[in-house]
């Protein structure tokens, strides 16, 4: 049994992805997620079928390493000025892309005006920095996607070179409603840090059943602050991923 592990920032399309690739015949998605790498060998010890899909709820997860460890790890990247966009309309209260000191947020009575760990500008760059090197075929084994091209063939083209078994019909739903129950949160969520495995998994439920379609709406750029966007407008990073 091979596990493919997928690497993404909140709201890059990391579930759907997911999802679509337990669809596959030969494949099975452990609908709950996981926390670190080590945790991988106790989620998958029942999967019967020849891969299984998972995901860790957090996005610093090396792709190399992963290699090393005999996992399948694809990174999917999303276009930022999007998935800010939907993190400033999950977290309405936040001012910050990129949080100030550790010293600072302690000290800061008001804690929703910060990103939630692992949401910053900053991880969602060094993961475009991951893509990058899996683009150039730097870390062989990996596999990379931008999240718009999932419409366009690449989750077909994913299937095909993993060796997954597609269902007839891709973009349809093949599985009945799933509920998420259960996150690797304990052991990497601040104590400071106001989000609870049950608003995740409440969260993470609504996404894992939505339908397989492009959700990058020009409208849902009017939420996204300007300041953010020059920010992400000044990033190399962003630019060498194509954005």
């Amino acid at each position: 049994m091979k596990t493919i592990v997928i690497v993404g920032f909140p709201h890059c399309g990391t579930t759907i992805l997911k999802n679509k690739l337990g669809d596959c015949s030969n494949a099975t998605e452990i609908v709950d997620e996981f926390g670190y790498d080590r945790d991988i060998p106790e989620i998958t010890k029942d999967v019967k079928t020849e891969f299984a899909i998972v995901k860790s709820v957090q996005n610093r997860l090396n792709a190399a390493k992963l290699v090393e460890q005999g996992h399948i790890p694809i990174i999917i990247i999303r276009s930022p000025y999007f998935v800010f966009a939907s993190l400033k309309r999950r977290f309405p209260k936040i001012t910050y892309i990129n949080n100030p000191d550790r010293d600072t947020v302690r000290r800061t009575r008001n804690k929703s005006v910060f990103m939630p760990l692992g949401h910053q500008f900053n991880d969602y760059e060094n993961l475009c920095l991951q893509f990058i090197d899996c683009i150039d075929s730097k870390i062989p084994g990996a596999y990379a996607v931008r999240y718009e091209d999932l419409f366009k063939g690449g989750l077909e083209f994913l299937m095909k070179n993993i060796g997954l078994t597609p269902p007839e019909n891709i973009s349809k739903r093949n599985r009945d409603y799933q509920v998420v129950s259960r996150f690797g949160l304990k052991d990497i969520l601040d104590e400071d840090d106001a989000t609870t495995e049950e608003d995740h998994g409440a969260f993470r439920t609504v996404q894992i059943n939505k339908p397989f379609r492009l959700m990058n709406d020009p409208e849902k750029l009017k939420d996204l602050p300007d300041r953010w966007a020059r920010i992400i407008n000044n990033s190399q990073a962003v630019h060498r991923c194509g954005y």
